[in-house]
Protein backbone atom coordinates (compact mmCIF):
# COMPACT_ATOMS: atom_id res chain seq x y z
CA UNK A 1 0.00 0.00 0.00
CA UNK A 2 2.80 2.42 0.79
CA UNK A 3 4.42 1.76 -2.63
CA UNK A 4 1.28 3.01 -4.40
CA UNK A 5 1.11 6.05 -2.14
CA UNK A 6 4.74 6.92 -2.84
CA UNK A 7 4.05 6.62 -6.56
CA UNK A 8 1.09 9.02 -6.28
CA UNK A 9 3.25 11.54 -4.37
CA UNK A 10 6.02 11.15 -6.97
CA UNK A 11 3.52 11.64 -9.80
CA UNK A 12 2.00 14.74 -8.13
CA UNK A 13 5.50 16.16 -7.62
CA UNK A 14 6.33 15.65 -11.30
CA UNK A 15 3.05 17.31 -12.35
CA UNK A 16 3.78 20.27 -10.04
CA UNK A 17 7.29 20.63 -11.48
CA UNK A 18 5.95 20.46 -15.04
CA UNK A 19 3.29 23.07 -14.20
CA UNK A 20 5.89 25.38 -12.61
CA UNK A 21 8.14 24.95 -15.64
CA UNK A 22 5.28 25.79 -18.00
CA UNK A 23 4.59 28.96 -16.01
CA UNK A 24 8.27 29.93 -15.96
CA UNK A 25 8.90 29.16 -19.65
CA UNK A 26 7.76 32.54 -21.06
CA UNK A 27 9.93 34.38 -18.53
CA UNK A 28 12.98 32.20 -19.21
CA UNK A 29 12.42 32.35 -22.98
CA UNK A 30 12.18 36.14 -22.85
CA UNK A 31 15.36 36.43 -20.80
CA UNK A 32 17.19 33.97 -23.04
CA UNK A 33 16.18 35.76 -26.23
CA UNK A 34 17.34 39.07 -24.72
CA UNK A 35 20.70 37.61 -23.72
CA UNK A 36 21.08 35.84 -27.07
CA UNK A 37 20.27 39.10 -28.88
CA UNK A 38 22.93 40.99 -26.90
CA UNK A 39 25.52 38.29 -27.56
CA UNK A 40 24.65 38.38 -31.28
CA UNK A 41 25.03 42.19 -31.34
CA UNK A 42 28.39 42.00 -29.55
CA UNK A 43 29.63 39.28 -31.87
CA UNK A 44 28.48 41.16 -34.99
CA UNK A 45 30.24 44.33 -33.81
CA UNK A 46 33.48 42.38 -33.28
CA UNK A 47 33.16 40.72 -36.70
CA UNK A 48 32.56 44.05 -38.42
CA UNK A 49 35.56 45.63 -36.70
CA UNK A 50 37.85 42.70 -37.54
CA UNK A 51 36.62 42.57 -41.14
CA UNK A 52 37.36 46.27 -41.54
CA UNK A 53 40.83 45.89 -40.03
CA UNK A 54 41.63 42.97 -42.33
CA UNK A 55 40.13 44.73 -45.33
CA UNK A 56 42.42 47.70 -44.66
CA UNK A 57 45.40 45.45 -45.38
CA UNK A 58 43.73 43.72 -48.33
CA UNK A 59 43.04 40.44 -46.55
CA UNK A 60 39.63 39.23 -47.63
CA UNK A 61 38.13 37.03 -44.91
CA UNK A 62 34.53 35.91 -45.00
CA UNK A 63 32.46 37.25 -42.09
CA UNK A 64 31.14 33.77 -41.29
CA UNK A 65 34.70 32.60 -40.49
CA UNK A 66 35.27 35.60 -38.27
CA UNK A 67 31.94 34.98 -36.53
CA UNK A 68 32.92 31.36 -36.02
CA UNK A 69 36.29 32.40 -34.57
CA UNK A 70 34.72 34.92 -32.20
CA UNK A 71 32.11 32.36 -31.13
CA UNK A 72 34.25 29.25 -30.70
CA UNK A 73 37.52 30.65 -29.38
CA UNK A 74 36.21 31.48 -25.87
CA UNK A 75 34.52 28.08 -25.59
CA UNK A 76 37.58 26.22 -26.88
CA UNK A 77 40.06 28.04 -24.63
CA UNK A 78 37.80 27.59 -21.62
CA UNK A 79 37.51 23.85 -22.30
CA UNK A 80 41.24 23.44 -22.88
CA UNK A 81 42.07 25.23 -19.64
CA UNK A 82 39.50 23.15 -17.77
CA UNK A 83 40.85 19.90 -19.21
CA UNK A 84 44.45 20.87 -18.39
CA UNK A 85 43.93 22.14 -14.83
CA UNK A 86 40.47 20.87 -13.87
CA UNK A 87 39.60 24.21 -12.28
CA UNK A 88 36.35 25.95 -13.14
CA UNK A 89 37.65 29.40 -12.16
CA UNK A 90 40.68 29.01 -14.42
CA UNK A 91 38.38 27.83 -17.21
CA UNK A 92 36.44 31.09 -16.80
CA UNK A 93 39.66 33.05 -17.14
CA UNK A 94 40.54 30.93 -20.17
CA UNK A 95 37.19 31.78 -21.74
CA UNK A 96 37.79 35.49 -21.11
CA UNK A 97 41.22 35.14 -22.70
CA UNK A 98 39.49 33.44 -25.62
CA UNK A 99 37.40 36.56 -26.10
CA UNK A 100 40.60 38.54 -26.58
CA UNK A 101 42.57 36.07 -28.75
CA UNK A 102 40.85 36.79 -32.10
CA UNK A 103 41.53 40.52 -31.68
CA UNK A 104 45.16 39.80 -30.87
CA UNK A 105 45.42 37.61 -33.98
CA UNK A 106 43.88 40.30 -36.20
CA UNK A 107 46.25 42.95 -34.82
CA UNK A 108 49.28 40.70 -35.27
CA UNK A 109 48.26 39.78 -38.83
CA UNK A 110 47.77 43.42 -39.67
CA UNK A 111 51.16 44.42 -38.24
CA UNK A 112 52.94 41.58 -40.04
CA UNK A 113 51.28 42.45 -43.35
CA UNK A 114 52.26 46.13 -42.99
CA UNK A 115 55.83 45.16 -42.12
CA UNK A 116 56.10 42.93 -45.19
CA UNK A 117 54.60 45.66 -47.37
CA UNK A 118 57.10 48.23 -46.12
CA UNK A 119 59.98 45.80 -46.62
CA UNK A 120 58.98 45.16 -50.25
CA UNK A 121 58.08 48.73 -51.13
CA UNK A 122 61.68 49.87 -51.66
CA UNK A 123 62.46 46.84 -53.84
CA UNK A 124 59.30 47.36 -55.89
CA UNK A 125 60.11 51.02 -56.50
CA UNK A 126 63.70 50.22 -57.46
CA UNK A 127 62.66 47.50 -59.92
CA UNK A 128 59.92 49.73 -61.35
CA UNK A 129 62.31 52.64 -61.73
CA UNK A 130 64.99 50.49 -63.36
CA UNK A 131 62.49 48.96 -65.76
CA UNK A 132 61.15 52.36 -66.81
CA UNK A 133 64.71 53.68 -67.32
CA UNK A 134 65.45 50.65 -69.48
CA UNK A 135 62.73 51.77 -71.84
CA UNK A 136 59.91 49.44 -70.86
CA UNK A 137 56.36 50.71 -70.90
CA UNK A 138 54.52 51.08 -67.59
CA UNK A 139 52.58 47.87 -68.20
CA UNK A 140 55.77 45.93 -68.96
CA UNK A 141 57.52 47.45 -65.93
CA UNK A 142 54.65 46.35 -63.67
CA UNK A 143 54.89 42.83 -65.12
CA UNK A 144 58.61 42.80 -64.27
CA UNK A 145 57.78 43.92 -60.72
CA UNK A 146 55.20 41.13 -60.37
CA UNK A 147 57.71 38.53 -61.57
CA UNK A 148 60.31 39.95 -59.16
CA UNK A 149 57.91 39.82 -56.22
CA UNK A 150 56.86 36.24 -57.04
CA UNK A 151 60.52 35.20 -57.31
CA UNK A 152 61.27 36.79 -53.92
CA UNK A 153 58.19 35.15 -52.43
CA UNK A 154 59.20 31.72 -53.76
CA UNK A 155 62.77 32.18 -52.51
CA UNK A 156 61.44 33.10 -49.06
CA UNK A 157 59.16 30.08 -49.01
CA UNK A 158 62.04 27.76 -49.95
CA UNK A 159 64.19 28.92 -47.02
Amino acid sequence: MSGGFEFVIYLMTMVAIAYAASLAYPLVAGLWSGVAGKVEQYQQAKVDKAAQALDDIFLDVEPRWLKLAYGLTPVATGLVVYVLWNQLVLAGFGAVAGLILPDVYVRASRALRKQRFRAQLVDVLLVLSSSLRAGLSLTQAIEVVVRHIRADHLDGAAR
